[in-house]
């Protein structure tokens, strides 16, 4: 591989590692809250946190593993996607599914920092691929 390749891949890896690693946070957060909090007796919610404690850190190994944009966007949007949850639990008054935060505890500024943090790395990562993609496919011959 070209140094100029291998350079450019580097942060891409780094970029990856740091989102997979975050959405392995969200879904420890989401089991301890599931498993210590009691949140798998709330309906609808409870099965839901335990659907992020299996998807979370199935999706940050196949991100490592496969390496391809696909998979970087797929957990940036799984992120947002339980990010998004959390905000209109907080935000919508009649919460979601009837379930209401009335406040962000610790765990839930853990979550948001992860989950956000995950979006972003996963999300830059992709960029990234794929403008380098472009960028050798533009690039003349030699």
């Amino acid at each position: 591989m070209p140094e100029s390749a291998s350079a450019g891949r580097a942060p891409r890896l780094g970029w990856r590692a740091v989102g997979a690693a975050l959405l392995v946070v969200s879904g420890a957060v989401h089991g301890y809250l599931y498993a210590a909090e009691d949140y798998r007796a709330i309906p609808t919610i409870g099965p839901l946190f335990l659907l992020v404690v299996v998807v979370a850190p199935v999706l940050a190994v196949v991100v490592v593993v496969a390496h391809r944009p696909i998979t970087d966007v797929a957990g940036a949007v799984f992120a947002l996607s339980v990010l998004g949850a959390y905000v209109l639990t907080l935000l919508v008054p009649t919460g979601l599914f009837l379930f209401r935060e009335l406040g962000v505890s610790t765990s839930g500024a853990l979550s948001l920092a992860a989950e956000g943090g995950a979006a972003l790395s996963l999300g830059s990562a992709a960029v990234r691929t794929v403008s380098a993609d472009r960028r050798s496919r533009l690039r003349p011959p030699t």
